[in-house]
């Protein structure tokens, strides 16, 4: 059986600071690479969702929907990580999409978008969560280098109601030149 490679955290050209990546051609990138699947995670909206999704079944290619969120700290009310969502069906999709316009709806003092760990706990079903990497609770919890907070990152992703996967960083990528 071939190996197939699948992004699970990518940014498109709907995340203006982060990522030149035009939808297009990522999906020419990944269909030529007979990649099966791949994920946008743009962060905190999921405005290339038509686009993504039109082109990548047009090339044969499923799409994951995802996005990549900043999360409300549990230990401190200006403090945030990231966590990276994904769709596993349908439930999961109307869940995220909730998650998103709850989050734009209730903006907190400084027009931040934010989703709780209390929001994501109700509105889990069908959704998978990725650390979030370098940016995620877990890794911030370990830069401090406080004990206590590194506990508290671990205990809070087992009474999340959601899978969570952690990525390891370190490994190494596939990087796609699809600028």
């Amino acid at each position: 059986m071939k190996k197939s490679f699948i992004h699970l955290h990518l940014h498109s050209e709907y995340s203006i600071s982060d990522s030149l990546i035009r939808i297009n051609n990522l999906i020419e990138k990944v269909s030529n690479d007979g990649c099966p699947s791949v994920a946008i995670t743009d962060h905190n909206n999921i405005f290339s969702l038509v686009k993504f999704y039109k082109s990548a079944i047009k090339k044969g290619v499923k799409p994951i929907i995802g996005i990549e969120v900043d999360m409300k700290s549990s230990n401190s009310k200006n403090d945030y990580s990231r966590v990276i969502l994904l769709c596993k069906n349908m439930t999961g999709f109307y869940n995220l999409s909730n998650l998103i316009t709850d989050a734009y709806v209730n903006l907190d003092e400084g027009n931040k978008f934010l989703v709780s760990r209390e929001e994501l706990s109700k509105r889990s079903d069908g959704l998978i969560a990725l650390s979030g990497g370098i940016y995620g609770d877990l890794a911030n919890a370990i830069r401090s280098g406080k004990q206590d907070l590194i506990n508290a990152s671990i205990n809070a992703k087992k009474t999340l109601n959601v899978p969570v996967k952690t990525i390891n960083t370190a490994i190494p990528v596939k990087i796609l030149d699809v600028a």
